[in-house]
Order: structure tokens, then sequence, then C-alpha cells
């Protein structure tokens, strides 16, 4: 078998497989062109007899050949890398010896190694520049064709007297006087012709696979391989991506172009703080490192079901059961956050995603720690100016707005809170326009109670629970993660079991996310230096 491809990945497979098909569909299509065309020209003459030419004959032979090609490469029909490069080794050899078949009638004083050289030529050189191909595979295609075309040559001129070929080379007189065997001549003549257009093609097809490896390389990171793109941020784009020899599959985050040194400071410290927290519920940080180009990225554990916004979306309102089952989750992630100084700063639905993972239904996990704040580090080394308003509108603590350089860990517990309420009845604790409307009305408005907005009832301590993270005061809240973690403990609520639910909506979960639309100003994560505005 032609070995020739060093990328067996599926991505480099479909690649391979859509190039072969879009080269067997162009050699179909003039192919057939030709053959229309001759049909064309026997309808105005009124003599259908060259339908049995051999000429005709190759030329529709081959249009079947490169039909089957496209046909077995379509895309709906996928194939292995190994089958692929045996159906093509098999229509370039067969279309080689058509060619030569082809040429049997041609009148021997018309050359006709010179047409087949042509034709094959011109079919080995398009080939090279259009499907990916190592140098070796192209060489090796290149003589598996050269085999028809020197037998079918030399079976040409070996049934000729050499008499006759003597006459037809008559300019060549002396030089042909010399030579003991015409026909192996001609056939040594024709393949070295040949040999040399091989040998083009290869140094070809080693120049372009090369450039082609090279860009595949160049979406590596160490040892990941960028594979597709899952989504973009303020801090940077979001790829999967698979570890070279763990073949696990990964998430990578991976710093913009756009963004100065500030931002990239932030983001490198963003994955030094994420890295020390090994809570189960909050995203695990495997590595980090820079691109040749400075370029910061770091490597997370793939989540690839769906965030609480898209389980809102999905299935509207949640039970009270498996909103407290979420928020245990979260809290406990929170309460070793701030265990060890650090605020997250952006709670909400989108940063909270909802997996099925070892086993176990509704697994929690607290992502993008991009706005944390590091209570017990030094003020002076502090990214985060103190005149900065950080934090997603809508699930933004009013002391987070009115004066920023106060924040605690309390304003995770008030966000917390806002998305126990958007669990519970689907819809904010406050609305908006723009982000200004909603800012005022953390500061000034009272929440409506969750059971007013569903209007139902829900279980009273948990709604007071809910209430109570949303004061307007930090002293007024639970004063730490773990206080909340307890009290949702002691909530006599039935314990929930997801499995039910995933059964019938988790697909849906995992399809969302590639298909939502953008967000609107007050859902996204936002930085704001009011001093200067």
């Amino acid at each position: 078998m032609l070995t020739g491809t060093t990328d067996h990945s599926e991505s480099g497979r479909q690649f391979l497989q859509s190039r072969m098909a879009s080269f067997g569909r162009l050699l179909t299509a003039i192919v057939w062109g030709g053959v229309l065309l001759r049909l064309v020209g026997m309808a105005v003459k009124g003599d259908w007899s060259q339908t049995s030419h051999p000429a005709f004959l190759a030329l529709a032979g081959m249009g079947f050949l490169f039909g089957g090609l496209w046909w077995m490469c379509r895309r709906d029909a996928p194939l292995t890398v190994r089958r692929i490069q045996i159906v093509e080794t098999a229509v370039m050899v067969a279309s080689a010896g058509l060619v030569v078949w082809a040429c049997q009638i041609i009148p021997l004083e018309l050359h006709p190694p010179l047409h087949a050289l042509i034709f094959l030529s011109a079919l080995l050189y398009g080939r090279t520049f259009f499907i990916p191909s190592t140098a070796r595979r192209t060489m090796l295609l290149g003589l598996a064709m050269a085999v028809p075309l020197a037998l079918g040559i030399y079976t040409l001129y070996a049934s000729v007297e050499p008499a006759e070929l003597r006459e037809i080379y008559a300019p060549y007189r002396e030089e042909v006087q010399k030579i003991p065997n015409m026909a192996v001549a001609i056939t040594v003549w024709t393949v070295v012709y040949f040999g040399g257009f091989v040998a083009l093609c290869t140094l070809g097809a080693r120049v372009i696979y090369g450039l082609r490896k090279e860009a595949r390389n160049a979406r590596m990171l160490g040892q990941y391989t960028l594979q597709e793109k899952l989504g973009a941020g303020g801090m940077g784009e979001v790829w999967l991506g698979k570890h070279a020899l763990l073949r696990r599959p990964t998430a990578i985050k991976l710093m913009g172009d756009h963004v100065g040194e500030k931002t990239i400071a932030r983001f490198e410290r963003e994955v030094q703080l994420t890295a020390r927290l090994t809570h189960p519920n909050t995203v695990t940080i495997y590595d980090f490192g820079r691109t040749p180009e400075g370029a910061f990225y770091y490597v997370m554990e793939l989540l690839d079901s769906g965030n609480l916004e898209d389980l809102v979306a999905v299935s509207g309102a949640q039970p009270p059961e498996r909103v407290v089952h979420i928020m245990r989750q979260v809290a406990g992630a929170l309460a070793e956050a701030h265990g060890i100084g650090l605020i997250h700063r952006d709670i909400k639905p989108a940063n909270i995603m909802l997996c099925f993972q070892g086993g176990k239904h509704d697994v929690a996990k607290l992502v993008d720690f991009g706005l944390v704040k590091d209570l017990s580090s030094d003020v002076s080394l502090s990214l985060s100016s103190a005149d900065t308003i950080s934090g997603t509108p809508l699930y933004m603590s009013p002391e987070a707005i009115s004066n920023p350089a106060t924040v605690d860990h309390r304003a995770d517990i008030y966000a917390l809170g806002c998305v126990a309420y958007f669990l519970l009845t689907g819809a904010h604790v406050f609305g908006g326009n723009t982000v200004m409307e909603v800012c005022v009305a953390h500061l000034r408005d009272a929440p409506r109670p969750p059971s007013e907005r569903l209007g139902e009832a829900v279980p009273e301590a948990l709604e007071m629970l809910i209430m109570a993270c949303l004061e307007k005061g930090p002293g007024d809240r639970p004063q730490s993660a773990a206080e909340l973690e307890t009290a949702l403990r002691a909530l006599a609520l039935e314990h929930w079991d997801g499995a039910w639910w995933w059964d019938e909506f988790g697909h849906l979960m995992q399809e969302r996310p590639r298909s939502q639309t953008e967000t609107s100003q007050v859902e996204r994560s936002l930085e704001i230096d009011y001093v200067r505005r």
C-alpha cells in the first residue's frame, strides 16, 4: 500500500477525503465534458460509429473512474486514510492504463508516447497540487503509473517491424541504425521523460505538504493541538485541544493579540490563582505556558455540557431541590477560594457549568476567574484599580457598584443569590436595557420575592435564604460561603436526582452553546473605570 500522510487525525482524514472528492469531481466534469463534445460532434455528422472507437471508450472509462472516486469520497461516506489511498492508487493506475490503450490507435507518425506523456503528466501534476500528500507517496504513485505506461508502449512498438520503425524515424537515421531494439529504446525514452515529471511533482509535493504541516504545527501549543474554537471573551479565546501523548480532550484558553500588557498580566495571574484551587466543583487547571510569539495560554479540563444560562433556556425555572443541589456545590467551591483570600467577582450562570461527570449528574463547575481579586496580596501589586467597577451588571453587588475598593467575599454571596433567584424563577433579580438602569436597581430597589415573581409557593426557608443573600448591606447577608453552604444543607428538601432530566434534555444542553446568540451588554463581564468616565 502506498502510504502518504502523517496526519491520521480525524480532521486530517476529513480534509484528505474532501480534497479527494473535489479532485474527483473536477476530473469528472472535465472528462464528461469531453465525452459530451464528442457526442455532439457525432450527432452533427450523423455518424455514431465513433462510440466504439478506443479513444472514445477510454475517455468514457476515465469518466466512470473519476466519477467513482468522487462518489466514494463524498462527504456522507467516511473512509479511513488507508482506504482513501487505495482507491486513489487504483484510479490513477487504471487511468494510466486507459490512456495507453487509447494511444494504440494513434498513428506512429504522431508519436503516441508523447500524447500519453502529456495526459499522464498533467494528471499527476494536478493531483500534486490538489491532494495533501508526502513526497514519498507522490513518487511511488508516479512510479506505479509508469508501469502500465511502459508495458503499453513496449507492447505497441514490439508489434511493429523494425524496418517500419526506422522508416518513421528517418530524420534520425544514423542514430536509429545504431539502436539494436527500437521498442525497448522508445519505452525507456518514454519512462525517463515521465520520470522527470514524477521527480518534479515529488519536489512540489514535498514543498506543499511541508508548508501545510508547518501550518498545522502552528496550531500547536506545546504538547497540545488546537482543534476547534469553542468561544471567545474579553480575556481571550477558548479552544478544544488534545494532548499529543495522553490523547485527552481539553479546553485551552488563549490570550488574544489585541490586548495590552496589563491584560496579559491579569490573564497570567488568573491561571496561577485558579491552579491553587482543588475543590471538585472548581474547574481543574492542567497546564499553562506561552507560545513562541509570547501569547499566554492555559489548559483546563473540558466541560462539554452547558452552563446554568443554558439550563434555564432549555427547561425554564428549576425545581427548588435542584436549585439547592447546584448552589451547595458552588458555595463549596467559593468557600475554598475565599479561604485563601480569592474573590471571584464574576459569579453568574454563564460561569457555572453543569456536567455529567464521574457517573454523577448535575455536577457544577465554577469557571472563569478572569476578574478574581486576591485579598491576600499587596495592594500596590494589584492589577485592579480601586476606581474600577468589575463584574456582570445583572449579578453585581451594590458595594461593587458604589464603592469597589470595599468589595470582599460577600459580593460573591450576593451574586450567588442572584444566580439562585434566576434558577428558581427563570428571571433576573433586576432587569434593564442599559448598564446604568441595572446598576441603579441593585443600589436602590428591593427585589421581589421569588414566590411573588413565580406566582406560586416556594419553600419558605429557601426563599428567606435567597433574599438574605440579596440584602443591600454586606453585613446583612450570610457572612461566608461556608455558612451559606451549611444553611443550604440544612434545608429540608427532597434529594435531587437529575438522571431523568439528562436523559430527556441532556443533548439540548450540549448543542445550545454552539448556536446561542450574542449576549447583551448587561449580561457581559465588564470593567468600568468610573473616574475616567
